[in-house]
């Protein structure tokens, strides 16, 4: 198997049309996460044109919203993978956003960016993603500003996360014993999350639930199975001699919604999403 990072820059880059029209635009499904972001950064923010990074950005969020926000500060949109750094740009280029640069980088290295550079950092569902997110989380600390803001937050437990629940399912109905490259729901214990936050170095924190409803059509189906860690699972399968396995996990993702009673006519709801949102400073 590549590497963990190489997986991921590949897979989220190959995904990244996709995850910007499913998550970040309009009325997208991140959003609703999305929006506590500008609120929280309203908060904790000192300064009225702050310098912040937005680490694991995707598509651009929360970086373009908090560009909107701040609008006479400087927004470093960043992603590991490039297509979606180029996601972004277009976003940015169609919300007319001009207070904003953009970078690939790693956020488990970012000595690019010297010790006390930013006021706030961001970082949205990615952290969980990411093979050393203690090297991560380490990184955040490092390039906040004294008196600086980081805001992060990751998806909760299988059991509170409906739709992540369903991607094991999954996984379990056709593969048993295999595993997803990444595991959305690692830092789902609040117990660990703070360890985790804790062992950083950050002197206060607050982690708050947030639930985020999602609602797909039927016809979405092919699109939810793009994700980027169901769908390196099924280009895996396939290369291991299970042609159909797209099919198979078309049809396995239809009963895991039937059954969890999430079909609603030609709709899936999934009422409850829990994401874990941090607030720390140092």
């Amino acid at each position: 198997m590549k590497d963990l990072k190489q997986l991921n820059a590949d897979n989220w880059g190959r995904t990244s049309e996709q995850y910007a029209e499913r998550a970040h635009k309009g009325s997208g499904m991140m959003m609703p996460l999305i929006r506590n972001y500008t609120q929280g950064a309203s908060q904790v923010v000192k300064s009225s044109s702050p310098k912040v990074i937005d680490v694991a950005s995707g598509a651009g969020e929360p970086g373009i919203s908090l560009a909107k926000h701040f609008t006479s500060g400087n927004i470093l949109i960043t992603d590991i993978a490039p297509g979606m750094v180029e996601q972004a740009k277009k976003m940015c280029a169609n919300a007319d956003v001009k207070n904003v640069s953009f970078a690939v980088a790693d956020a488990e290295d970012l000595s690019a960016y010297p010790d006390g550079s930013f006021d706030l950092l961001t970082c949205n569902c990615g952290l969980m993603f990411m093979p050393h997110y203690d090297r991560a989380l380490s990184e955040f600390r490092r390039v906040l500003k004294p008196g600086g803001a980081a805001m992060f937050s990751v998806w909760g437990p299988p059991g509170k996360t409906n739709l992540i629940g369903v991607f094991h399912d999954i996984r379990d109905r056709i593969a048993p014993g295999e595993s997803y490259f990444a595991d959305p729901g690692c830092l789902g214990s609040k117990d660990k999350l703070h360890g985790a936050v804790e062992k950083a170095g950050f002197s206060a924190f607050d982690i708050r639930e947030v639930n985020v409803p999602i609602k797909f059509t039927k016809e979405a189906t092919p699109m939810v199975l793009e994700n980027a860690v169901v769908s390196e699972l099924l280009n895996r399968l396939k290369a291991a001699g299970k042609p159909d396995i797209y099919q198979q996990a078309q049809d396995a993702y239809m009963a895991s919604v039937e059954e969890h009673g999430y079909l609603h006519g030609d709709e899936m709801i999934f009422p409850e999403n829990i994401a874990l949102l941090v607030t720390a400073s140092i």
